[in-house]
């Protein structure tokens, strides 16, 4: 599990330094919905600090909401599973 969410995150903090380099240069984006995707996959730490790391989507209140809004439902859907199958 530390293994993989050690992948998660990496590779959702670089997607982050790559969506701001394509930002930077007018290239096409990564869609947010990759973003969200990995949040809900594990991948918050990265996300979160690829956004202060780059100063990317800092300022996007809408993508912070979301992107909280995905923990909160991953925290209750772990949380959920926990009970019903007693881990």
């Amino acid at each position: 599990m530390v293994i993989y969410l050690s992948l998660i995150n990496a590779f959702s903090f670089m997607l982050m330094a790559l969506d701001k380099y394509r930002a930077l240069k007018n290239k096409s984006r990564i869609s947010e919905f990759t973003f969200y995707l990995l949040t809900f996959l594990g991948g918050i730490m990265g996300i979160i600090l690829g956004g202060l790391v780059f100063s990317h989507k800092t300022r996007k209140r809408s993508f912070q909401i979301k992107v909280f809004g995905v923990t909160i439902i991953q925290i209750i859907l772990i949380y959920v599973f926990r009970e019903v199958f007693k881990i």
